[in-house]
């Protein structure tokens, strides 16, 4: 698929089906008693899943024990992608507070470390996205990190021309953004605009959520097919049909 089939369906997907879209609602509204959090990781990491397999509308939201069970997975994985390049981060801002406080020179030095753990932190974020494919599609934990597999997918793309893919993507979703901060609507329009941008908001975080899972999918059916040629699929870009799914 070319980059504004990619995109187009990706922004599309979440109204596919507009129950499922509040039932994630209701779940991410819920996330403060924790466990409802995991069933909405979980369903986010089925619906990466259901792209793969070929499917064009929001899963149902069934099979409750595997999406609490994929929430987990999907936490995990996060955890692990991100802690060296959020210790790395952390160490350098503490550091520069301490150098400015203390009045000695290794500011420069903890600006480096800071520069260094942004683009450990770029690579990790965009190695992320086609492991989350991978351990959707192979429904394994440790197929996040079957890196010789990841890498080969995202060469098959070319690497410039996933970054791209993900830079326009992620660039869109943030303009977007801009019209449901909560902060805009508040000075705009007083205390209706902090009730009403308030509800945008959470919409659009549905929305992004969403919209990220199904690129997410999308993404890794291309890496998928450029390194499997002999693959057979028709326009859908299905790989398999899971019939374990309700597709109604």
């Amino acid at each position: 698929m070319r980059i504004d089939e990619i995109v187009s369906d990706s922004l599309k997907y979440p109204f596919s089906n507009n129950g499922r879209f509040l039932g994630l609602l209701a779940l991410l509204l819920g996330s403060f008693l924790i466990i409802p959090a995991f069933f909405a990781l979980g369903y986010l990491l089925r619906i990466v899943e259901h792209t793969i397999r070929g499917y064009d509308e929001l899963p149902a939201f069934n099979d409750w024990d595997k999406m609490f069970v994929d929430g987990l997975k999907y936490i995990g994985a996060n955890i692990i992608y991100l802690i060296v390049p959020t210790v790395i981060l952390i160490v350098s801002l503490v550091g520069m507070i301490l150098s400015v406080r203390s009045g000695n020179s290794q500011i420069v030095l903890y600006l480096f470390l800071l520069l260094i753990g942004l683009i450990i932190g770029l690579l990790f974020n965009l190695v992320y996205i086609m492991a989350l494919g991978n351990m959707a599609h192979n429904e394994r934990f440790g197929a996040a990190f079957e890196f010789s597999t990841i890498f080969k997918f995202i060469k098959g793309i070319g690497w410039l021309t996933y970054f791209a893919y993900v830079f326009v993507f992620f660039i869109i979703l943030a303009i977007l953004g801009l019209f449901f901060n909560l902060s805009l609507w508040g000075r705009i329009f007083g205390l209706a605009g902090l009730v009403v941008g308030g509800i945008l908001y959470l919409l659009f975080t549905v929305y992004r959520n969403i919209a990220r899972s199904r690129f997410t999918g999308l993404i890794y059916l291309n890496g998928y097919f450029s390194t499997n040629i002999n693959t057979e699929a028709d326009d859908t870009h299905e790989i398999e049909e899971n019939q374990d799914f309700e597709t109604v």
